[in-house]
């Protein structure tokens, strides 16, 4: 998993404390590092990025657009690692204004990912966002906190594997249950039984 701060800020961008606490929440190998770095060498950057799986991009967000920065190395991507197995994810930060940006933030990163075959993984908006935000984003942070991030992904999981638990007792109770109120148990058994119409019905 490679966190790529896209701020020129570098360390003083919030989209890069973001990426360090997301960092601590994450299991696994990891690097996170600044585009700033590699501000004058995008070649090199891209050479880095072009083995790696899995992509978060923590992207800033100013009220005239998407840093040129961060589209230079997206352009490059698609050139160099088109058809590359890759899954991108987007972090956006920002403001009031800025808001209106993430409609088009991740619309050009869904592009992209349609246009190199990568998987689009999603993506996050925190900042005060308005209703083109929550249009647009997978997840939104409205009290702009990021430690609320861990406990949103946890709150996912924790629905996913309810889902899937209640898929799992849904199943076995129309396995043992559909051919029981059926009467095939009574065929196969010869069971002297009965049921209750109540119990079948359910």
């Amino acid at each position: 998993l490679f966190l790529l701060n896209c701020s020129l800020r570098a360390d003083n961008a919030n989209s890069k404390k973001f990426l360090d606490k997301l960092s601590e929440k994450i299991n696994g190998e990891k690097e996170s590092i600044n585009l700033s770095r590699y501000i004058n060498k995008l070649d090199e950057l891209i050479d880095i990025l072009a083995p790696v799986e899995k992509i978060v991009l923590g992207m800033p967000l100013y009220v005239d657009g998407i840093p040129s920065a961060t589209l230079r190395v997206m352009e490059m991507l698609e050139r160099k690692c088109k058809g590359v197995d890759k899954k991108i994810y987007v972090v956006a930060n920002m403001g009031l204004y800025e808001s209106v940006q993430i409609k088009n933030l991740l619309s050009m990163v869904k592009t992209l990912c349609d246009t190199c075959g990568y998987t689009y993984g999603g993506g996050i908006a925190i900042g005060a966002g308005t209703d083109v935000a929550i249009d647009a984003a997978t997840i939104i942070l409205v009290k702009s906190r990021l430690t609320d991030v861990p406990a949103a992904i946890c709150l996912s999981r924790a629905v996913i594997k309810n889902i899937h638990e209640n898929l799992f007792w849904a199943f076995f109770y129309n396995l043992i249950c559909i051919p029981l109120a059926a009467g095939f148990y009574q065929a196969l058994f010869h069971w002297n039984y009965e049921m209750n119409p109540m119990i079948g019905d359910s």
